[in-house]
């Protein structure tokens, strides 16, 4: 059974990293919406906001662009960190986190078509300083950085996760948010490995 299930596991996440290298172009595309759909948060709650009467409606639509903020983030200093990583074990943790987070983000979109929501494909203000920040980090001191971040931001989002129970009545969000927990919850755990590999 322990074979089957790593087998899965091997191909879901080559499924999702193949979906992510064919159809990268759509990700940033009219898939969203439309081709002139803003790519900024801001812009995209506006047209959430004007789409949606109704309250519920809204938070979800808030809920879902809250979340491809995050992913579009962690993606990106992902990358970075797979550039940038002086340790093997931090390289990794980038690796996985792009893996991981192109397969959330991939469910966002589907959840997103599904509820007609509108969401950004670009970085907000606060994620890009987030990079830029890191991005900055001296090489001495950057695999630690970005641990400590990645540590930070998982607890961060499994609590925001575990709000969205609060924030809305909608059944099938409710249940996708409660799968995210599990799989944060693994990611978070490997971060904090690699902050004690990196700091010693």
């Amino acid at each position: 059974m322990k074979d089957i299930s790593s087998i899965k596991t091997i191909f879901l996440q080559i499924s999702c990293f193949l979906g992510l290298m064919l159809g990268v172009s759509v990700l940033f595309s009219s898939s969203f919406c439309n081709k002139s759909a803003a790519k900024s948060a801001s812009i995209v709650n506006q047209v959430n906001d004007s789409k949606f009467s109704s309250d519920a409606d809204r938070k979800n639509a808030l809920i879902l662009v809250s979340t491809a903020e995050i992913c579009l983030r962690e993606i990106k200093l992902a990358q970075l960190a797979q550039k940038r990583a002086k340790t093997a074990d931090v390289k990794e943790l980038g690796k996985m986190n792009e893996e991981f987070y192109t397969q959330k983000l991939l469910s966002v979109i589907k959840l997103a078509k599904i509820k007609s929501i509108s969401i950004p494909t670009s970085l907000s203000t606060e994620g890009e300083k987030i990079f830029t920040e890191l991005e900055n980090k001296s090489e001495a001191s950057f695999d630690e950085y970005y641990c400590d971040e990645m540590i930070y931001n998982h607890k961060q989002t499994i609590n925001f996760f575990e709000a969205v129970y609060s924030e809305t009545s909608d059944e099938y969000i409710n249940a996708w948010a409660k799968n995210m927990i599990p799989d944060l919850d693994k990611q978070l755990s490997y971060a904090v490995l690699c902050q004690r590999s990196a700091t010693k």
